[in-house]
């Protein structure tokens, strides 16, 4: 349970006990950050933006074109108004989903692109040749181009977590 006793009514408490968890031992994260700018003592409120949290699902298990997560839904028990809540959208971006947003986000479409690629060739062959033979493919025909130039190590270290995974579509069962 998170409690802390406090003498002066502060109305970013929410904002504050939301940095404490993260940034209580990180000292170095206030003086890094706009020092003398954001003061998360100020007797003011402090305005932000409202945060939104989304999920970009792209597994190869069954999954709506939108649906929202909530954390409340995972507590050992219900209660009718609890304290802390977050919400996640949950976007499937595979093919014949959120096409749209795809069409809008070219980083976005053209990883998909390549995911596709991949898929479709480790059915017929080991995981590491197909992402090698996506990787060339995408790079020759201009999909994501820059970032597997720059990133084509990174890419491949990827494919030995994919390697030591479970199969695509597996499901875990945490039970």
């Amino acid at each position: 349970m998170g409690f802390r006793k406090k003498s002066v009514r502060i109305p970013q408490r929410g904002l504050r006990w939301s940095f404490f968890r993260k940034f209580q031992k990180e000292e170095i994260w206030v003086k890094k950050h706009q020092p003398g700018k954001i003061r998360l003592t100020e007797i003011t409120k402090i305005r932000i933006p409202p945060p939104h949290f989304i999920v970009f699902y792209n597994g190869a298990a069954p999954c709506p074109e939108q649906e929202e997560l909530k954390l409340s839904d995972s507590f050992l028990t219900k209660e009718e108004l609890t304290e802390l809540e977050l919400r996640v959208r949950v976007l499937n971006i595979n093919g014949g989903y959120n096409e749209r947003l795809k069409e809008q986000c070219r980083t976005l479409k053209e990883y998909m692109q390549y995911v596709a690629r991949i898929r479709n060739y480790a059915g017929t062959m080991p995981l590491e040749k197909a992402v090698d033979k996506a990787v060339e493919e995408c790079i020759r025909e201009d999909i994501l181009r820059k970032f597997l130039l720059q990133n084509r190590a990174e890419v491949k270290r990827l494919n030995e977590m994919w390697v030591h995974s479970p199969p695509l579509g597996a499901q875990a069962n945490f039970n």
